[in-house]
């Protein structure tokens, strides 16, 4: 099982609180290039699933239900990073694919997706970098 993920697209999330002292559940917001790290700690609350200890950018940690978890990377909000790398190789090799049978649009298609995927390992880079320094 994979434990570091980076959220794809923004989104938020309610966060479940089950202590006796909440009124009301805290709501926050994944954005893109947030850094997921799913902990070794969980819960299992009967009737409501398990829960596991998820630390967002190495500052807050949250404990989030594993079938929302599931929904998330499903749904492609969430990915590993095996799966940035894949998606990486894959891009490349319908690059070459592309530029070998003379295919203009797909040629475009697989660029423009590259370049996303470049610009988002950019930020993860800047933000490792950045936290080196403090």
């Amino acid at each position: 099982m994979f434990t570091d993920f980076i959220v794809l697209s923004s989104f938020t999330h309610q966060i479940d609180c089950f202590c006796p002292c909440c009124y009301e559940d805290e709501v926050i917001m994944f954005k893109t290039g947030d850094q997921l790290i799913l902990k070794d700690e969980h819960r299992h609350i009967p009737e409501l699933g398990t829960y596991i200890l998820v630390e967002v950018n190495n500052e807050k940690e949250y404990f989030i239900s594993l079938a929302d978890l599931e929904s998330y990377y499903l749904q492609e909000r969430i990915c590993s990073f095996m799966d940035i790398s894949l998606k990486e190789n894959y891009l490349k090799y319908k690059i070459d694919e592309a530029l070998k049978v003379r295919n203009e649009d797909n040629f475009r298609t697989y660029v423009q997706q590259y370049k996303q995927i470049q610009q988002l390992q950019q930020r993860l880079q800047e933000k490792k970098v950045s936290r080196i320094h403090f």
